[in-house]
């Protein structure tokens, strides 16, 4: 019977350890997903993503997806079993809300006053008071209920509560793209290094034999082939010293935002190693000439 009742203590223990590290997770992903959202409704042309931008997005997606129906799932089993929560996780739920609402409320007043957007800095406000609010208040219930059944009001506000998250799931996707869009985008940053590569190849090839080889065949080491079709890239030239590479894309330039493309490096990068292009097939010319001291070849286009 005892060793029932330690199995027992030890189940709860681990159940409420779950629910206590979820109910976090979900609020940090869910705060995540609506600032995402937030500066996509009003981006700011003052501020650079380097690197891949929807990559806050997709974690607080996946934050949101995972740990909120862990979290409630346990708190349905809780009440099920009409099992009451401890007092101690539930005042430092309480302390922890209300200290993260009051940071970054404060974060949120810093960025105002150095520039961001008033929209912005206003609705982001709004969604860290609807998400800490919202679980400040789930907890103070808990610690004042005096029953397990869910009153219509009470039932109101979950369902309420449900379909925010459901919203900002939906809007979510909708913002990143679907699995098969975002593996559309990898395939064509594949495409664009493979082309990088390829014409710096020619240039080496320029400067070595003085002309343009005449067709992909002569680089023994083999020239990479387009990740999806493993079809090699369409090579001509276009006289002596001018060159015509080609790629059969899946979406527009404009439309994926370059990730991986590191657009703020435009102004300093050179006209040949930037590539805009449109879905389907976009050729690229580049010709070959000395740099301005005349000391070695350089591609330009």
């Amino acid at each position: 019977m005892q060793d029932i009742i330690n199995r027992m203590a030890h189940r709860d223990f681990f159940l409420h350890l779950t629910g206590f590290i979820t109910l976090y997770w979900s609020m940090i992903a869910l705060l995540t997903v609506l600032f995402q959202l937030v500066d996509e409704l009003f981006p700011d042309v003052l501020q650079q993503n380097f690197g891949n931008a929807d990559m806050p997005m997709r974690w607080g997606l996946s934050g949101v997806i995972v740990a909120f129906p862990v979290f409630v799932g346990v708190m349905i089993f809780f009440r099920k079993k009409q099992m009451k929560r401890p007092n101690f996780p539930i005042y430092f739920t309480l302390f922890v809300t209300a200290l993260t609402a009051i940071v970054d409320v404060a974060v949120l007043i810093y960025r105002l006053t150095g520039g961001d957007i008033t929209w912005r800095f206003v609705l982001k406000i709004v969604a860290v008071l609807l998400v800490t609010g919202s679980v400040f208040a789930f907890e103070m219930w808990q610690l004042k209920r005096e029953s397990f059944e869910l009153k219509p009001l009470v039932r109101a506000l979950t369902s309420l509560s449900y379909l925010v998250v459901l919203a900002a799931i939906v809007l979510g996707f909708i913002v990143v793209g679907s699995p098969a869009s975002q593996r559309a985008v990898k395939y064509d940053m594949e495409r664009i290094n493979d082309l990088r590569a390829l014409q710096y190849e020619l240039l080496n090839f320029y400067d070595r034999e003085d002309t343009l080889p005449s067709d992909l065949s002569s680089f023994r080491g083999g020239i990479a082939k387009d990740p999806k079709t493993d079809e090699s890239y369409e090579y001509r030239t276009v006289d002596e010293d001018t060159f015509e590479i080609c790629a059969v894309f899946d979406k527009d330039y404009e439309e994926i935002n370059s990730p991986g493309y590191y657009p703020y490096m435009d102004p300093y990068m050179e006209r040949a190693e930037l590539f805009e292009y449109k879905a389907g097939r976009t050729c690229f010319e580049r010709s070959i000439d000395w740099d301005d001291n005349g000391s070695f070849f350089k591609l330009k286009g």
